[in-house]
């Protein structure tokens, strides 16, 4: 794209791409359990710090719920970023398919690689099989694609 040859990456999704209101469900999801596992956390680090004798069995599953918390709590924050972000942001792509990638993960995945001319790294987006089929490499397209531009809503 932009009437000059260079080389290009690309990179080929392992898996299907997840629709951005999906990840942002995950978030939601994931902040679920962090709650969840701050309110078991609690009662247990409180009763070791409370009792006169301790107890080692209550500190060690109430920091494995701690650690857990905050794990959970850190990849909600991520995704619900992540997925409003994506959600909010959509624009539309010019380019030219340059690859295309069929692969057998359980499931089919079929992705297609579309170089716009902005660099020389391009990450292919999950299609479906129809889309696949009827997207050959020099094809010029124009992708309605989120903001990150890691799923593409429509190809034309």
């Amino acid at each position: 794209m932009g009437g000059r040859q260079r080389r290009v990456r690309v990179t080929h999704p392992w898996h299907a791409a997840e629709r951005p209101g999906s990840v942002l469900t995950s978030g939601v999801a994931a902040a679920a359990m962090a709650v969840i596992l701050t309110c078991l956390a609690a009662p247990l680090l409180s009763s070791f710090v409370r009792t006169p004798v301790p107890k080692p069995v209550a500190l060690v599953f109430g920091c494995g719920l701690a650690i857990g918390a905050v794990a959970a709590a850190y990849v909600a924050v991520r995704a619900v970023y992540a997925g409003a972000r994506n959600i909010t942001g959509r624009h539309t792509v010019e380019g030219v398919v340059v690859d295309r990638l069929s692969r057998q993960y359980g499931e089919e995945i079929y992705s297609v690689a579309v170089d716009d001319g902005t660099s020389d790294e391009i990450v292919a987006w999950t299609v479906d099989r129809a889309t696949y089929d009827r997207l050959i490499e020099g094809t010029r397209v124009q992708a309605v694609v989120s903001a990150d531009a890691r799923y593409a809503y429509e190809i034309r």
